[in-house]
Parts: C-alpha cells; sequence; structure tokens
C-alpha cells in the first residue's frame, strides 16, 4: 500500500482541527549479532545473507507503506556452546542437552531441549554437532541446518535470566550499511564502553506503526488512522521523532553527551507537532508477541521489561515522560465502555 494513500483525511476540517495524540506501536525487531559479521564463521556467508536478509525487509517495507529502521545498539551477556562438554540426547526422555559458557567467567549452565519433526510433533534426535558459536543438526534426508549460539537460544526461548541494555539508539533508510559500515561512532562508542569479554555486541532493527488518534466533539467525529497512510507527518520526521523519542526514554551513557541537543531537538519536534498538527502527546507500547528474553530491553534510566509502556508530553521546558501510561489503550478501554 503506498504512503499517503488516503492523505485526504489528514487535509478533511474534522480531523485538521481535532485534538490528536499519536500511538507508536512496534510492529518487529530483528536482531543482529555483531560478532559474526566482524569475525565471521568459516564456511557461512552469514554477512551477505544479513544484508540481504535486510534489503529484503526494506523492500518490504517500502511496498507497505514507508517507514525508517529505528535501531538499537546493544549488549547481552555473553554465551558461548562449551567446546569441552558437547551436545547430547538425554537417555531418559531424548531430550537435547547442551552446555552453556556464560559470560567472561565463562561460568557452565546446562538447558535440555525436546527436538521435534516439524511434520509429525514426534521427538526426534538428529545427529548434532557445535562449536563455540554454531550448532548445526543432520536432518534425516541428508541436509544440515545451522544456527549461531544466540539465535538458536532466542528461537528455541531458552531463558538465561538475562536481559538486553540499550547502548543507543538510531534510525536509517539503508539497514544493510548503518550501523554496519565501520564508520559510525555510536558503534565505536558502544565497543569502547562495553566489556566484549563479558558481554556480547547487538543491533536490533525495530519498524514502528504510528496511529493517530483524533477526537473532534464539534462534529462528533473520532479517527484513529495509521499517520502512514495519511502521510501527515512525513516519513523522515516520523522516524527523527521516534528515534528522539527512545533516546530520551532510555537515556544511556554512550548518548549522554549528545543528550542535550537530542532533548532540545525532541522539544521542537513536539512543539511543531503541537502547533501545527494539534498532536497534544505520544505514547509508546514497545514490544514483540511471542519474543524471548533477547527482546526484554532495558537501560541505566529503565529497568527490564517485557513491554515498556510510556507518554511523552511536552511539560515546562522539557519533554516529560508518564511511565506506564497508554494512551491509545486508554481510548480503546473508553470506546469499549461506551458500547
Amino acid at each position: 500500500m503506498k504512503r499517503g494513500i488516503f492523505e485526504f483525511i489528514s487535509k478533511n476540517v474534522a480531523y485538521k482541527d481535532a485534538s490528536k495524540e499519536w500511538y507508536v506501536e512496534q510492529l518487529l525487531s530483528e536482531m543482529v549479532w555483531y560478532d559474526i559479521l566482524v569475525n565471521p564463521i568459516p564456511g557461512y556467508e552469514i554477512k551477505e545473507a544479513i544484508a540481504d536478509k535486510l534489503k529484503e525487509m526494506k523492500k518490504i517495507v517500502e511496498e507497505q507503506c514507508d517507514k525508517r529502521f529505528i535501531y538499537y545498539i546493544a549488549s547481552r551477556k555473553k554465551v558461548r556452546f562449551s567446546r569441552k562438554r558437547k551436545p547430547r540426547y538425554s537417555f531418559f526422555n531424548r531430550h537435547l542437552v547442551v552446555y552453556l559458557e556464560v559470560g567472561k567467567s565463562a561460568k557452565i549452565k546446562k538447558i535440555k531441549i525436546p527436538i521435534t519433526d516439524s511434520a509429525t510433533g514426534l521427538l526426534v534426535c538428529p545427529k548434532v554437532n557445535s562449536t563455540d558459536r554454531l550448532i548445526s543438526f543432520d536432518n534425516a534426508d541428508g541436509r544440515s541446518v545451522s544456527y549461531t549460539v544466540h539465535s538458536f537460544l532466542s528461537q528455541c526461548k531458552i531463558e538465561l535470566s538475562e536481559a538486553t541494555e540499550v547502548h543507543y539508539v538510531g534510525y536509517t533508510n539503508r539497514p544493510w550499511e548503518r550501523p554496519l559500515n565501520g564508520s559510525h561512532s555510536g558503534l565505536s562508542d558502544t565497543l569502547y564502553s562495553v566489556s566484549t569479554e563479558d558481554r556480547d555486541i547487538f543491533i536490533f532493527y525495530n519498524i514502528f506503526k504510528v496511529i493517530s488518534v483524533a477526537e473532534n466533539n464539534e462534529y462528533k467525529l473520532n479517527f484513529a488512522v495509521a499517520n502512514s497512510v495519511i502521510d501527515e507527518i512525513k516519513v523522515d520526521d516520523e522516524g527523527s521523532i521516534i528515534e528522539k523519542a527512545l533516546i530520551y526514554y532510555f537515556g544511556s551513557s554512550v548518548q549522554e553527551l549528545n543528550q542535550k541537543n537530542e532533548s532540545s531537538s525532541l522539544k521542537n519536534h513536539l512543539k511543531k507537532l503541537l502547533e501545527l498538527n494539534r498532536i497534544t502527546s505520544i505514547g509508546f507500547g514497545l514490544e514483540i508477541d511471542d519474543a524471548s528474553e533477547y527482546f526484554h530491553f532495558y537501560s541505566r534510566n529503565v529497568s527490564a521489561q517485557v513491554r515498556h509502556e510510556f507518554t511523552l508530553k511536552l511539560g515546562g521546558d522539557d519533554p516529560h515522560i508518564i511511565y506506564g501510561e497508554s494512551i491509545f489503550k486508554r481510548h480503546l478501554d473508553q470506546s469499549s465502555a461506551d458500547a
């Protein structure tokens, strides 16, 4: 669907003159492990595969109301498959037993996982091999399927009681290049400040949907419409607003030196939204459905949560965060009550 296909709504006086609130909802998040880009696994064209996947994501996004990618540079506790204790199958229940080395101290953690056939749902025990970063299974048809340690843990939703710390927030229209092109100060600063002996670095590419909720009592009309289809706020401004809001929310130490400029930019964005578009606040709901703990984010400012909800308003000289308040849900709850 072309962006702005229903642009006429934004020009309608009933909508244009209405008081509005934005709700920013997370649609997807794609995780990239930085280590395998700078230290490739021999025999695997992982860097090319990641670039191709991000290009395909960009193509899909362009075809479905163009948006910008908001990325997190983040870190988690370092995890590797044990080189000494190889994976095996339990004699009693045929579950796969895997040994992990966690953190700088390489503390051993044992996990058990049932491996099932996708067609029948029955337990199977394919031949398994592992290196410190990779695990491979030989299927009955002779094909081999491999997973990095982090993709394996994430896809199997293994709980290690570890969350992901956000160090930097940015936005881009070319995710296969930024921040992975080697000339990104935020990535350099993160690598400098985070001990890679104890933690692994990741890039999370996120796509968000912006919903404009409008009330016009004079016309007795309510609206709940995606900004992308009315294009009231252009795509680059939309991406920049989300980026600045998340920088302000997470407040990481890596971006602290530029925090004053980012806060000023966010304040100007919010003032402009209020003056030109009558948008009074921006609510956020940050959560990926049925996601692993890799997508449980935190920072020095906010605790680790499955879902982050907050609202930004312009109060005084600086933006004001209301934690835990969801503007969009409030409207939905009210609509349900009225019905």
